[in-house]
């Protein structure tokens, strides 16, 4: 028994996808500069000792190296965040086949 294939109508709003992804920026814009404004109050000199079930041991970092270590933790999150919508768009054209 072989399944008939329907007509398959897709139509994209340029708007909407801009939108999407201009909300994506201003969060993550706005949550790396609240965390880069914190760090600049927060004492870098140890590890957070928060009551965490589990712990992992690294190497003992600076203040500069830890400060160094958020940073890049948030910027590569914020640029991963901004770039999501932007690639679900990109991989749901592909899968169609559209170009």
């Amino acid at each position: 028994m072989s399944v008939a294939s329907r007509p398959f109508h897709l139509e994209l709003d340029p708007t909407a996808i801009v939108r999407a992804i201009d909300t994506a920026v201003v969060a993550s814009t706005e949550v790396v500069n609240f965390h880069f404004s914190n760090l600049d109050k927060a004492d870098l000199t140890q590890r957070d000792e928060a009551d965490v079930r589990v712990r992992f041991r690294g190497v003992d970092l600076t203040p500069e190296q830890r400060r160094a270590m958020h940073e890049n933790w948030l910027l590569a999150r914020a640029i991963q965040n901004s770039f999501e919508p932007c690639a679900t768009v990109l991989s749901l054209l592909t899968s169609l086949r559209l170009w």
